[in-house]
């Protein structure tokens, strides 16, 4: 397992198109931005380097992480690779008070499944810990560009604290002490550290988090 920070967009493609994702591969530059985003993104990968899925996050690290996408090739359910990637994640995030996800509805084939193989993780439904989830339709007018400006009429970030800095290189602006360069690199010979499985990275040097 590796936590990695460089996706290369025909690979990425490729994984959320084996499970049907269209809303994510109908534009893989989109997608390769919002892995980018992601507080962090955990991937398996096989001895040869293949990506056999991953799992991504929407943290601040100190009292929520939700997990945004678990994504395994179906050629290889069954193997326990979707569990070592959450279970990661949960070692990874126990200091936070809440660890959400969102799935299927029970009554799909999918949702079945899913929640069972939450639920085997120790999960429970929203309900169950006495809470309710709420979302805006899928399907609504993107309103940015109506948004007042930042200082020197630059947009403000997604994050809503400093411009976007997009110049070569594609350095992006961030809510911590600094600023990070943009992961979608075309190169995908460079990756993240291999970690076994229970190992963490240590970030307090780095606050690319604050989301």
């Amino acid at each position: 397992m590796a936590e990695e920070e460089m996706f290369d967009p025909e690979e990425m493609q490729a994984l959320y198109a084996s499970v049907d994702r269209e809303g994510y591969t109908r534009d893989v530059d989109r997608l390769c931005r919002g892995l980018a985003n992601s507080h962090l993104v955990v991937t398996a990968r096989n001895d040869a380097g293949a990506l056999l899925g991953l799992a991504r996050t929407i943290s601040d690290d100190e009292h929520i992480c939700y997990v945004q996408d678990v994504v395994v090739d179906p050629a290889h359910h069954r193997q326990g690779i979707g569990r070592a990637l959450v279970e990661h994640l949960m070692r990874r995030y126990s200091h936070c008070r809440f660890f959400l996800l969102s799935t299927d509805h029970a009554a799909s084939p999918e949702g079945r499944r899913n929640h069972a193989f939450y639920r085997s993780l120790g999960f429970l439904s929203y309900e169950e810990k006495g809470m309710a989830g709420f979302g805006l339709p899928r399907n609504r007018p993107d309103l940015r560009a109506a948004m007042p400006s930042a200082a020197g009429g630059r947009p403000w970030s997604a994050r809503g604290r400093r411009p976007i800095m997009v110049g070569e290189g594609q350095v992006r602006g961030v809510g911590g002490s600094g600023y990070r360069r943009c992961h979608v690199l075309p190169d995908a010979a460079s990756r993240g550290r291999a970690l076994p499985i229970g190992e963490s990275v240590d970030h307090s040097h780095h606050h690319r988090e604050n989301p």
